[in-house]
């Protein structure tokens, strides 16, 4: 499942740019520390949006597990593959 996660890029809106390329690495780690966030795409996905924001959360004991990540990411992987599905017959380009 999660090689098939790594594959599926473009529905979750995931854009190539690199955090904090304008910053140094110190500057970077300093920044991650005093809560500094890389700036998401507008477009992604409301729910990886949610998934990516608590992970960053200052607590490490306010994070949620791998085990968690992993079903959350499968979840919405094949919701998004269902709507691309439903999608394709609604309009056709799928035949029977």
């Amino acid at each position: 499942m999660i090689t098939r996660l790594r594959c599926s890029v473009s529905p979750l809106n995931f854009t190539a740019k690199v955090p904090y390329d304008s910053k140094t690495p110190l500057q970077a780690a300093v920044g991650e520390a005093e809560g500094l966030r890389p700036q998401l795409p507008e477009n992604a996905h409301p729910k990886l949006v949610e998934l990516m924001q608590i992970c960053w959360d200052a607590a490490p004991s306010n994070r949620p597990s791998f085990s968690v990540i992993k079903t959350e990411l499968e979840e919405l992987f094949e919701k998004i593959q269902s709507r691309k599905m439903d999608n394709a017959y609604k309009y056709g380009s799928i035949g029977y």
